[in-house]
């Protein structure tokens, strides 16, 4: 997931959501004079800078961007142009965040990165102690997706299987939970949050133009790059038809035919006392 420039390109569907979340909840956020954010999975800036900056009070201190990609941030950080944003490489995972991060934070947001990380009881407790005491944080989790079902599909397949061996990596830990409102609202129970939100729900990705769609799930596909380049294209083409084969084709009421992908999503809102 470290080409960054095709993901600047095509992150359609994160914004998407990312507006979805903020539309629906921002209001709940307790802002106050000089406060500090942080987004986790900033990626390449766009949502940071463009979807949630704008939506701050219009005092706010300072917004940080984390990413554990060098190659997203350094995109990101060429395209920023605000002051105030700041955008720095870091594992929101790691048992010793501190030494890559040692600020504290009024609000942390998230959207659709929590998924790809494996360790989410240290990124519980490291988000509650990045947080100020006082402070909120408001999240969207991707639970399940058909993304993750083509992961585990080609998996399977002896064509690809020796170079996938580690697939599992890369999908959401709720993806076969039966229950993730419960196991994560209890994670941050057990770390000393309040939380106020903790609902799952059905979401769509809609694509007209199957260019897109092949690109924007190019654009966070961890395996590709991997492969020895002789197959990187056979390996595209066994998995586009993957997504064809779960016949998602939808007729709109215009008549246009699109694909309308399903996948679920956690919002969460929650405070540290």
């Amino acid at each position: 997931m470290d080409n960054a420039e095709l993901y600047s390109k095509y992150h359609r569907i994160q914004t998407e959501e990312a507006t979805f979340v903020l539309e629906n909840y921002i209001k709940s956020i307790k802002w106050k004079s000089g406060d500090s954010i942080l987004d986790v999975g900033t990626a390449t800036g766009e949502v940071t800078a463009q979807v949630l900056a704008p939506l701050l009070p219009h005092d706010f201190e300072k917004l940080v961007g984390l990413d554990i990609s060098p190659e997203m941030i350094n995109l990101a950080k060429q395209q920023n142009k605000n002051p105030k944003i700041d955008f720095i490489v870091c594992d929101i995972a790691s048992e010793n965040i501190t030494k890559t991060i040692d600020a504290k934070f009024d609000h942390i947001f998230s959207f659709c990165c929590l998924n790809w990380v494996q360790n989410q009881k240290q990124t519980v407790k490291n988000m509650y102690n990045l947080l100020k005491p006082g402070g909120d944080m408001l999240l969207a989790i991707v639970t399940k997706s058909t993304i993750f079902e083509i992961y585990e599909l080609m998996a399977s397949y002896p064509k690809w299987s020796k170079f996938l061996m580690n697939s599992e990596e890369y999908i959401s830990p709720y993806h076969h939970c039966t229950d993730p409102e419960a196991v994560y609202e209890k994670l941050l129970v057990d770390e000393g949050f309040e939380v106020n939100i903790c609902r799952e729900q059905q979401r769509f990705m809609i694509f007209s133009d199957l260019s897109e769609l092949r690109n924007t799930f190019l654009a966070i596909n961890p395996f590709v790059n991997k492969l020895p380049e002789d197959l990187q294209s056979t390996y595209v083409e066994d998995y586009m038809k993957e997504v064809y084969n779960f016949n998602y084709f939808h007729r709109l009421e215009c008549g246009e035919i699109v694909l309308k992908i399903p996948h679920r999503i956690c919002t969460v809102l929650a405070s540290k006392p």
